[in-house]
């Protein structure tokens, strides 16, 4: 005979009333069939009959059934109060746990947002580092650009200059004629103006000579007495 069977359900509860009312039950029914058990043994090792009225009946062995329910009573209590004292320690334990476990949460959640704010921090530097960089990319573009334009300006520049180079020359030539036609007309202005004193001494030579001439046909007679004074 067994004091569960299938059907016998096991109660599982953290209240130490319920627990206790739980183990006293099942202590009286697992004694009770212990002392039946017993009974029948202490019968059957005597050799009664079990239908004998001489058998040795449960108040026979009601002192030693007592002292043993003290005992287990005993040994119950020192168990309950050592579940109980596991229950709370465990309890304890349970608490510290999730206190700890909320100080390594809070910890990591304060871990996390700093990280959360360096990454963004980080984020936003790389941000202004490209933004940065993108600013030196337009003005290197333009530095390219204008440096492309000082060349080609300079190449002007160059081409300016050597024409200039040719220009001067070609000034300096011109000058050096223009100079040598200032001097072949200075010098033509001195052959003109002496070839005009020379017509104009011409001239009046010529009128001379008119006067002379008119005045000798005039007078013949003095020409003639001239020419005997010459003779």
């Amino acid at each position: 005979m067994y004091p569960f069977n299938t059907n016998t359900r096991s109660i599982k509860a953290l209240d130490c009333n319920v627990a206790v009312a739980g183990w006293d039950a099942s202590a009286k029914t697992i004694y009770a069939c212990l002392f039946d058990l017993l009974v029948d043994t202490i019968n059957s090792s005597v050799r009664q009959d079990t239908n004998s009225q001489m058998q040795i009946g449960v108040l026979d062995i009601y002192g030693f059934k007592c002292g043993a329910l003290c005992l287990t009573k005993n040994k119950l209590e020192k168990q309950l109060e050592e579940l109980t004292w596991r229950l709370h320690l465990e309890k304890k334990i349970r608490v510290s746990n999730e206190k700890a476990k909320h100080v390594e949460i809070s910890k990591l959640d304060k871990a996390l947002h700093v990280v959360n704010l360096k990454l963004d921090a980080t984020t936003l530097e790389a941000i202004n580092e490209n933004n940065k960089n993108a600013i030196l990319q337009n003005q290197l573009q333009l530095w390219l650009e204008e440096k492309i334009a000082l060349e080609r300006e300079v190449v002007t520049m160059d081409e300016v200059r050597k024409e200039n180079a040719l220009l001067k020359g070609l000034l300096d030539a011109f000058e050096k004629k223009n100079a040598y036609l200032e001097l072949e007309l200075v010098n033509a202005r001195k052959d003109h103006d002496e070839t005009i004193k020379k017509m104009r001494e011409f001239e009046l030579k010529c009128s001379q000579l008119r006067e002379n001439v008119k005045s000798l046909e005039e007078n013949p007679s003095s020409l003639e007495d001239e020419n005997h004074v010459l003779r």
